[in-house]
């Protein structure tokens, strides 16, 4: 595997330790990998990509919104209602018009049966032998999302989830959820990882319920995978993070640019971003081996280090400078200007054993509570930084009341910090308790 390190330790790489795989010079809406090579779409065009040769499988009349692989076929659905199948790069060898709008997804299940969800609230099957339609499903009210064959049931994802019979086509029951489910992997026989914006969730199909879930990004989640028995995400963050089965994060690979979709073929990650290019990931150049080169700074007044990219040392040394002066909150906002997660929380490190964490969040805006609030939110599975972050959420509950009642965005990121720090007390007690803690709160500078 590309990842050497199975500890679950902050992993934060700069984007000279990737490799610019090819670049497409289009956006790329849809990313999948068949036998060893990419196909992708861009706007109503369907591609493949071989050794690095970019050659066109096919054009449609409206945009693609939905790819899929099964084995070696690639199922490609448009917006205009339109379903093709193909065998490698060759012509369709299947095509079928049973939708009045545009597709959103398309399985193909193990009895070879061609499944179609659209925003017309419908779900086709057909017969991938032949081109009738076996059934069709009418949903009501639900817009399917995203399908998934568990076992011998259909499992359609829209707002809420619906089990179907893959037998009767029958509805077996219905979870209602209440959000807008994005995409969703299957992580064993029983049990079923979906997402919804930048949230992950464990549902298990035998008792119908969910297990457990867990923020993987700070910004809405755009792919997700299972490989060799690690998840994988990647978000409009930058961010590509893989995590074990119990969404504890492995790893966290930093692109400074928002993330459209990945795929990995040969243990190698393939990650492309919104521009149109797409990055690799070998082996040679993991974040184990970047990290035997980094080096340290000169100690503080306290003799707390932290470690630095050579190539970053630029900025290490102006934000060492600001602290010197006491200026953490300028610090900081160096480090969030540089997308740097390890100078970050080396100098949330810093100010935390100078007890001053109250200078560092009066009288901040709210542009800087949230970067912080995301920050915690990164690293909220490092034990070492548990107790940081409780320390965080409790002094921005009690002295920004206001900014939390009027600004949603802020207010959504407390509380994630909250149910994931697994609070017992309820959220108008945080505050209560978090009162108390700033009144008895003191910095040997203030």
């Amino acid at each position: 595997m590309f990842i050497l390190s199975n500890s679950y330790q902050l992993r934060d790489t700069k984007t000279d330790i990737f490799d610019l795989h090819f670049d497409a010079h289009m956006p790329i809406s849809h990313f999948i990998s068949v036998e060893g090579h990419h196909v992708f779409s861009s706007k109503n065009e369907l591609f493949s990509l071989k050794e690095k040769k970019q050659k066109k499988i096919a054009g449609f009349k409206a945009e693609i919104t939905a790819l899929s692989t099964h084995h070696q076929l690639i199922c490609a659905g448009a917006l205009s209602g339109e379903v093709r199948i193909f065998s490698g790069h060759r012509a369709a060898i299947r095509q079928f018009q049973g939708h009045d709008a545009g597709i959103t997804d398309i399985i193909i299940t193990s009895s070879k049966t061609v499944v179609s969800a659209a925003k017309d609230h419908f779900v086709n099957f057909y017969d991938l032998t032949g081109d009738k339609s076996i059934c069709k499903l009418d949903l009501g009210d639900e817009l399917p999302r995203k399908l998934l064959e568990v076992g011998n049931k259909l499992v359609v994802f829209s707002k809420n989830i619906l089990l179907y019979s893959l037998c009767d086509y029958k509805l077996l029951t219905k979870v209602d959820f209440g959000l807008s489910i994005d995409d969703a992997i299957n992580l064993s026989p029983e049990n079923i990882l979906f997402v919804s914006k930048n949230k992950a969730y464990i549902f298990n199909t035998n008792n119908f319920a969910i297990e457990s879930g867990a923020i993987l990004h700070t910004r809405e989640i755009t792919g997700l995978g299972l490989y060799k028995d690690r998840v994988y995400s990647c978000s409009l963050d930058g961010r590509f993070k893989s995590f074990n089965q119990q969404l504890k994060n492995i790893s966290n690979f930093n692109f400074n640019s928002r993330l459209i979709s990945f795929s990995i073929v040969n243990d190698v990650p393939f990650v492309v971003l919104e521009a149109g290019k797409i990055y690799s990931l070998e082996a040679k150049k993991t974040v184990e081996e970047q990290r035997k080169s980094m080096g340290k700074c000169r100690p503080y007044e306290d003799e707390i280090n932290y470690e630095v990219i050579q190539s970053n040392k630029r900025v290490a040394i102006e934000v060492e400078r600001l602290l010197g002066n006491f200026m953490y909150k300028e610090a900081l906002k160096k480090c969030f200007k540089d997308n740097s997660l390890e100078q970050s929380f080396a100098v949330l490190k810093f100010i935390s054993d100078k007890r001053s964490f109250m200078r560092l969040m009066k009288d901040a805006d709210t542009d800087f509570l949230k970067c912080t609030l995301r920050l915690c939110l990164e690293t909220i599975k490092i034990d070492e930084f548990t107790p940081l972050i409780t320390e965080i959420l409790m002094i921005v509950t009690s002295i920004y009341s206001d900014e939390l009642s009027e600004d949603k965005e802020l207010s959504e990121l407390v509380r994630g910090l909250s149910i994931e720090l697994n609070e017992i007390v309820a959220f108008e007690e945080i505050f209560l308790k978090a009162v108390s803690f700033a009144e008895s709160f003191s910095s040997p500078y203030e």
